[in-house]
Formats: C-alpha cells, sequence, structure tokens
C-alpha cells in the first residue's frame, strides 16, 4: 500500500521509471524549446536529414565544419522510424480527423525518445542510491528523497527533452554514476565467483587471490 512508501520499502527501478516517464513526458509535450541554437543547430539539420529541406547555420557549412553530424544522424535514425512506420501511416488517417500533420508527430515521438533515454538513465541511477547509499533502516527515505527530486525538479523536466549533446551527456553522467555506485557490490559478486567448493578441490579457498599451485614432481 501507499504506507509502505515511509516504511521502508521504496518504490521498484520500473515504478521509479513510470514515474520519471509521466513527469518529464508532460514536458516533451507542453513544455516550449527555450533555446534558439537547438532549434537551427539541431532541429533543422534533423529535419534536413529526414525530410531533404532545412536551414543549415554556417557551423555545418563545409568551409568551417565546426559541427559533427554525428548526434544528429544519430537520432535522424529514430525520425526516420517514427517517419515511416508511425506517423505518416497513422498521423495521416487522424489529420483527416483533426489531428496535428505526421511531422509534428515526428517532433513530439523524437522529443519523447530523449525523454525515454533520460528516465532508464536517472532510473538506474535511483536504483543505485537505494541499494548501496540507502541500505534497509532509517536512511532508507533517502532514496525516496532522490527520486522526487528526480521528479519533480523543472531544470531535469526541461532538459531531458532537450534536443542537444548536453542533454545525451546527461544520460550518460547518470548512468555512469550508476555503475560507479554498484562498483563494490560488482567487485564482491566477481571475487564470490572465482570461489569454489571446497570439496572440487580448485579455486581461491583461503581468500588470498592467488591460484592454487600445482604439484610437483621429483626429478627422475
Amino acid at each position: 500500500g501507499g504506507g509502505a512508501w515511509w516504511n521502508g520499502v521504496p518504490p521498484s527501478r520500473e515504478a521509479a521509471t513510470c514515474l520519471l516517464l509521466a513527469c518529464r513526458g508532460l514536458g516533451a509535450l507542453y513544455a516550449p524549446i527555450a533555446d534558439c541554437d537547438e532549434v537551427f543547430n539541431y532541429w533543422e539539420p534533423l529535419h534536413f536529414g529526414v525530410y531533404g529541406t532545412g536551414a543549415q547555420t554556417w557551423e555545418y557549412s563545409p568551409q568551417f565544419a565546426l559541427r559533427s553530424w554525428t548526434y544528429i544522424l544519430l537520432h535522424a535514425l529514430n525520425a526516420v522510424v517514427f517517419r515511416h512506420f508511425y506517423a505518416e501511416p497513422l498521423g495521416g488517417r487522424l489529420q483527416q480527423l483533426g489531428a496535428p500533420a505526421p511531422k509534428i508527430w515526428v517532433f513530439y515521438l523524437t522529443r519523447l525518445s530523449l525523454v525515454a533515454a533520460s528516465a532508464v538513465a536517472d532510473a538506474s541511477l535511483y536504483s543505485a542510491v537505494a541499494q548501496e547509499l540507502a541500505p534497509p533502516g532509517p536512511r532508507r527515505p533517502r532514496a525516496l528523497a532522490v527520486l522526487v527530486l528526480l521528479c519533480v525538479s523543472c531544470g531535469l523536466v526541461s532538459s531531458s527533452c532537450a534536443f542537444l549533446p548536453s542533454t545525451f551527456a546527461m544520460y550518460l553522467t547518470s548512468a555512469a554514476s550508476a555503475a560507479l555506485l554498484r562498483l563494490p557490490e560488482t567487485r564482491s559478486a566477481q571475487a564470490a565467483r572465482k570461489k569454489v567448493d571446497p570439496a572440487s578441490g580448485e579455486g581461491d579457498l583461503d581468500g588470498s587471490g592467488a591460484e592454487p599451485s600445482g604439484s610437483v614432481l621429483p626429478e627422475g
């Protein structure tokens, strides 16, 4: 029940992912684009990659070539799939009923894909905090505080759906932080797998980490 939240049982990683998707999904649908750099340096080149038309800033010009197309092409693959398999087949039919044009569907589906990546990365971070930094007991509310802050932070809601390389760096930072927090547990599991049952006579039985030496045969 709801009381379990305050009795030391935090939400699961899957529940945290759903909560983050719900909160940040609203941002993807309703939050405006706050930076003109996002529009002209990323959405316009993405439109060019998907539809063949779009403005080009001087940073992408072959004369200067200050920006790489790698980040845009990575998302262009998703946008092409959204266009041909979802937006145009479904959006074209629904447009007759007053729904937005298929291009608008591609825009929102791309933003929601950014939100999904953000939710998965931050849910992993929350799960690592719950397991490693907030063990059962009075410190358990730390995990709940982290989840609440991840859900209601205005900065995270707006940045999670921003089509910017810094947003991609934010995902990787959350995922790397989660992996770092789980590093001691991972090492303990690896050490446990090295040990075998003493009856087998193999493995690291004394915990020293040294491999057992083979028997020495006398010469001659």
